[in-house]
């Protein structure tokens, strides 16, 4: 079989006879973040009509992983690698990933027979036999790191100004949600009784205020009338003294226990009175 060789589109080599072997990407592109790894999956594609055996190779096998490394392809199949950079490690120098990493791609041509071999056996032989080693085909892979964009930290200063619509939809936006709610029927009612129940405490402190105002009232009268009543009966006592003791000892004596038993009656009498009439006062 011959197999020609020939560039597509992308810069990708490739080797036909009556179909092609082919590689994509053509570049190996990782987007790394900070503690976390990133994969790229490089897709081989077997159009020829023979079967092929690959093997990938990498420069810095310690920060690369790829699955499968080696394999054999049938004809008219298809097989995605996967390829993973590691998570960011303390590797310094010549050890650490960089955009000058390199992968190689080695495919050759097989016999039907030698489709059915172990992979690993396959390329034993194949670094044994100097003719099968001259048919080997191979590719390199350039590898790209891309960089997390740095943020941007905004100042109050550099911040564009706010335009006249964006000020309007922002007052409206405020004054729509401080409107009042309509209360519904419920809420009314609820309002009513509150009112209600107000109006009848404050009655009912007026009420307290006037009963109070009447005690007052009723314990000067009492202070008042005691007074009186004290003041009658020192004057009756002065009168009972100065009569003449001489003529009418005995008769004085007798009127003048007559009248300080009517005094404190005649007293009692009228604070009775009192009491009556301040509570026909209080149950009004």
């Amino acid at each position: 079989l011959i197999y020609q060789i020939s560039v597509n589109s992308t810069g990708v080599k490739r080797m036909s006879s009556s179909g092609h072997f082919s590689l994509e990407p053509s570049k190996l592109v990782f987007k790394r973040s900070a503690g976390t790894s990133c994969k790229v999956i490089l897709r081989l594609d077997n159009g020829s009509a023979a079967p092929h055996g690959y093997k990938i190779k990498t420069t810095k096998p310690k920060e690369y992983t790829v699955k499968p490394n080696q394999g054999i392809l049938q004809a008219g199949s298809k097989q995605d690698v996967t390829v993973t950079l590691q998570a960011q490690s303390s590797a310094s120098g010549s050890d650490k990933a960089s955009d000058k990493d390199k992968f190689l791609v080695q495919y050759i041509p097989l016999e039907d027979d030698q489709a059915s071999l172990d992979p690993k056996d396959l390329w034993t032989q194949i670094k044994s036999n100097s003719e099968m080693n001259k048919q080997v085909q191979q590719k390199k892979l350039p590898v790209e790191i891309a960089r997390p964009e740095p943020t941007l930290e905004t100042h109050p200063e550099a911040e564009s100004p706010i335009s006249v619509a964006d000020a309007e939809s922002s007052v409206n936006q405020s004054v729509n949600s401080k409107k009042v709610k309509t209360p519904t029927p419920a809420a009314a009612s609820d309002e009513q009784d509150i009112i209600r129940m107000q109006q009848e405490i404050q009655e009912l402190r007026r009420e307290l205020e006037v009963k109070e105002a009447l005690g007052e009232k009723m314990a000067k009268a009492l202070a008042d009338v005691e007074k009186k009543m004290a003041g009658r009966n020192d004057s009756m006592r002065r009168q009972v003294d100065e009569s003449d003791a001489s003529d009418n000892s005995n008769q004085s004596a007798a009127v003048t226990d007559g009248k300080s038993k009517s005094g404190p009656q005649l007293l009692l009498l009228i604070v009775v009175a009192i009491i009556f009439f301040f509570l026909g006062q209080f149950s009004s």
